[in-house]
């Protein structure tokens, strides 16, 4: 995961993705605001956060992400940590 990512429609770090060559299956991939609140949720590991909510771009602030899935070896592994719109 990256640190930082800027949805400004520069083509660059518009979206987040959960990738990596170890995953075999995402079983889930969570954006929390500030407020704890769930504001992005996927199982689709083609699928990323473009940085909105409810249709409308987040302000610039820290996210907390979660993710969990599967590995190529059968394991599950888990990450949580902080992720930084930039705008």
């Amino acid at each position: 995961m990256p640190q930082s990512f800027s949805p400004n429609g520069d083509g660059m770090n518009d979206v987040v993705y959960v990738k990596g060559w170890y995953l075999q299956e995402l079983v889930e991939f969570k954006i929390f605001n500030r407020w704890g609140e769930e504001i992005f949720s996927t199982k689709n590991i083609d699928e990323g956060w473009d940085g909105t909510f409810n249709g409308r771009l987040q302000k610039t602030d820290i996210y907390v992400y979660k993710i969990k899935a599967l590995g190529v070896d059968g394991n599950v592994v888990q990450k949580e940590g902080y992720l930084n719109l930039i705008k």
